[in-house]
């Protein structure tokens, strides 16, 4: 509901995905026209982003891969090999609250990019009677601000908030923002008007001034 968190949350997020990317290899033009049409058809571009969102706001998120006709077999490796054309669906963004509980086991293959992370993901499916468990070839994952080793570990591999580093700012913030609304609020002007005040004041006797400052007293105080 912060203004400010949202915008730490949010900016980023959709920075790092404005430009999109370019392919560096050389691809046929009908193949890159048919890459792009698959991305708007089931809006990867938006879904990246909101993984992104996610794990900047909770510290982690995961991005799964849906391919038609391999839904029985979320917990083996995907081979690209049996990707069969058409047969990618989108992604399926999950943030680390959604009952996303990585394993235990981790992965051991030294040339694999997840190497020391966990090997599988049980999540809870929309539609699913229990927990689904998926391979980490199968998902994107996502990490929030980076933690050391051992936080890491305490945090089921996890990152964290990058709202953590910050929160005591934004609290200062929010309580100095709503004392300044609650005195414009309160905030009045008393005006006293008295005829040849300056003369009072300057040639009069003691008891008349200090009639008169007895008087803008009084007014203060209603």
């Amino acid at each position: 509901s912060n203004w400010i968190a949202r915008r730490v949350i949010d900016m980023p997020s959709e920075d790092m995905t404005r430009a999109w990317y370019s392919l560096a290899a050389s691809v046929p033009e009908d193949a890159l026209h048919a890459l792009h049409r698959v991305e708007a058809r089931h809006s990867v571009k938006a879904e990246i982003t909101n993984a992104i969102r996610w794990a900047r706001l909770y510290g982690g998120s995961l991005a799964v891969m849906v391919i038609r006709d391999q839904e029985d077999e979320l917990d083996t490796p995907l081979n690209p090999e049996d990707i069969l054309p058409d047969a990618f669906q989108g992604l399926l963004v999950l943030d680390r609250t959604q009952s996303v509980e990585p394993s235990l086991t981790l992965v051991e293959d030294l040339d694999d990019p997840d190497f020391g992370l966990p090997e599988f993901y049980s999540v809870d499916l929309e539609g699913v009677t229990g927990h689904v468990r998926i391979h980490h070839s199968r998902v994107l994952r996502f990490v929030g601000r980076e933690l050391p080793h051992m936080e890491e570990i305490r945090e089921n591999y996890w990152g964290a908030s990058e709202l953590e580093h910050i929160f005591e700012e934004l609290q200062k913030r929010n309580a100095t923002s709503a004392n300044i609304a609650q005195l414009v609020f309160q905030a009045n002007i008393t005006t006293l008007k008295m005829s040849d005040f300056g003369e009072i004041l300057a040639m009069g006797t003691d008891s008349q001034r200090q009639n008169v400052l007895a008087a803008i007293e009084e007014q203060n105080r209603l």
